[in-house]
């Protein structure tokens, strides 16, 4: 297998289950289906697991609180911080591209923005939304959020003056008279796409383009968006949308035991990733660097590499004995 092959130290992916197990397993690892490192997490499930962008820390979300890992080691399985201050799930967070802060946002419908230096349960900004916020990500631009929200409503957060700029609202036949919750949010790398999954197994696609702001002192580049497609992408509960490192493919998983393959240039489906019986709720996903290949974790407790130009099943692994409902990606090829 491709990903067998190449250097233990060039990949690394992180998994957590309902198990309340932080498991870190290099390509080697899998034939085996022994990680090696594990981190027990006995005080809430995982909600969502992201790698700091200088690689140094692993952030985990669960309830009321998000806890910091030494990434790097394979010896200290210590918390090295903890951000609290949270009424309910965390449940999508990242990181400034130069890793100085942190987005958080969760079931208490508040973004907040955490300094990453040291424990603490107070923010160094925060917003506050009346329903619950179930995802999130960071325009390129660094100074946009994009958050989608409980009441099916996707907001624009302007990280420089604490303001909504834009609101979109999933349309077209496919959800009307429905309702519906936003359950992922994705960019693609050059920040021209945006799509939007829903609970529906609906994927919304808008066109985003940069619009430079002149007025007032000079600040990035602010986006606007226009539709571009509404699909049919699966047939129950959306729960993730992810673009590939070039652009060409997205990838959305579901309830329906199911992840999908979409060629963006007319966002027809490419292949639909499934194994019949076995796989359950399909959480998570990771694309390579190369964008050759798709990993998927699902409700089975399996580890799944699919081959993205065939979309064939090129490995199983075991992770774990309960279902795996996230998933953090390091490739640094």
């Amino acid at each position: 297998i491709l990903l067998l092959n190449r250097c233990s130290m060039d990949i690394v992916f992180v998994t957590a289950s309902y198990d309340h197990v932080i498991k870190f397993w290099r390509p080697d690892d899998l034939q085996s289906g022994v990680p090696f490192r594990e981190i027990q997490h006995p005080d809430s499930q995982i909600n969502c697991l992201t790698i700091s962008p200088d690689h140094r820390f692993l952030a985990c979300g669960g309830y009321q609180y998000i806890q910091f890992y030494d990434f790097q080691s394979s010896t200290n399985n210590q918390r090295v911080m903890k951000f609290n201050g949270f009424s309910k799930n965390i449940l999508q967070l990242g990181f400034k591209d130069d890793g100085s802060w942190m987005y958080t946002v969760g079931e208490d419908g508040c973004v907040r923005i955490w300094q990453v230096r040291e424990d603490t349960s107070t923010p160094a900004m925060s917003h506050k939304f009346d329903n619950a916020i179930n995802c999130c990500t960071l325009h390129p631009n660094q100074s946009e959020l994009i958050l989608g929200d409980q009441n099916g409503v996707v907001h624009v957060l302007d990280l420089e003056s604490n303001a909504v700029s834009e609101e979109l609202k999933p349309g077209g036949k496919l959800v009307e008279d429905m309702f519906i919750s936003i359950q992922s949010v994705a960019l693609d790398p050059d920040a021209t796409m945006l799509a939007v999954l829903t609970n529906k197994g609906t994927c919304h696609v808008w066109s985003v383009s940069s619009i430079v702001t002149r007025a007032g002192a000079p600040r990035n580049d602010m986006s606007r968006f226009n539709v571009r497609a509404n699909i049919q992408a699966h047939d129950s509960y959306g729960l993730k949308a992810l673009f590939s490192f070039d652009s060409t493919i997205l990838a959305t998983c579901s309830a329906d035991k199911t992840a999908k393959l979409w060629t963006t240039s007319d966002f027809q489906l490419k292949f639909s990733l499934e194994e019949p019986g076995l796989q359950n709720w399909v959480w998570d996903c990771a694309f390579t660097k190369d964008s050759s290949r798709l990993l998927t974790v699902s409700s089975d407790g399996n580890i799944r590499y699919w081959n993205v130009f065939t979309g064939k099943l090129e490995g199983k692994w075991t992770g774990g004995l309960k279902p795996i409902t996230c998933l953090a990606f390091l490739d640094t090829l």
